[in-house]
Order: structure tokens, then C-alpha cells, then sequence
């Protein structure tokens, strides 16, 4: 069968995984597994997921909220958005630009601007160059 496989379709590494396939099957089972089974994710319960969506209301930062919660982001966007939360990307206003504009004339740090606004501190960097 290998034969006719390999003259016919001229695909000499199929041909050779067939053969060792045939000859694991003829062998008898698979070698057993040495490795562990990955551990599944941890479920929230429905008080993680209470406390994130009060410290959205809080701050409306995910980043911020999968830090203090010891999380991935896209766990907290999942979470979030399965609770009704619209979580897209906020775009810079002009309050914002003008507060942020204030706080360095006042002589703020870009990460110091970033933290008491609650933007990115490259949405800062970005808002204090282009505008």
C-alpha cells in the first residue's frame, strides 16, 4: 500500500509518516503520555466578578484592574463586556487634553500624568507631541 501511495502521488514524507503510522499500529498503543495535563482556567466567581466591574466604575481602566486583580487584560475585557460594560477604547477629548496639558506645565511627570488622568502613558506621550 505504501508503494502504491508513493509512485502515485510522488510525496515521499507522506509515504514515510504512513509507514511509521502502519508500524505504530502494528507495534500495538501509544506510548503513554510523561507529561501532565495542563491545569484547566480558574473560574471566577460571581464576587471577583462583582469586584471588577465596581473597580470599572471606579477607575474605567482594565489595565489598572487586571493588575490589581492579578489577571490577564483580556480577562477583565471579557468579564466586563459579559456584564453589559462597554469597554472600547476611549478617545482623547478636548477636557482631557486640557488637563493633561496642565498637569505637565505644572511640572508632572509623563507617568505621573498617566496615573492621575488614567490614560496610557503612551496616550499621554502621544496627546503632549501631536497636539
Amino acid at each position: 500500500m505504501v508503494r502504491v501511495l508513493h509512485s502515485y502521488s510522488n510525496h515521499v514524507i507522506a509515504a514515510q509518516r504512513l509507514e511509521r503510522t502502519i508500524r505504530s499500529a502494528e507495534k500495538g498503543g501509544r506510548r503513554p503520555r510523561t507529561a501532565p495535563l495542563p491545569k484547566p482556567a480558574k473560574q471566577k466567581t460571581i464576587d471577583e466578578i462583582e469586584h471588577m466591574v465596581n473597580l470599572w466604575h471606579q477607575c474605567g481602566n482594565i489595565l489598572e484592574i487586571a493588575r490589581t486583580m492579578k489577571v490577564h487584560d483580556s480577562t477583565v475585557r471579557n468579564h466586563l463586556r459579559d456584564a453589559g460594560i462597554d469597554t472600547t477604547p476611549r478617545v482623547l477629548n478636548d477636557d482631557d487634553l486640557a488637563k493633561i496639558r496642565q498637569l505637565k506645565t505644572d511640572g508632572h511627570s509623563y507617568r505621573q500624568i498617566a496615573h492621575k488622568t488614567g490614560w496610557s502613558l503612551s496616550s499621554v506621550g502621544k496627546a503632549l507631541r501631536t497636539r
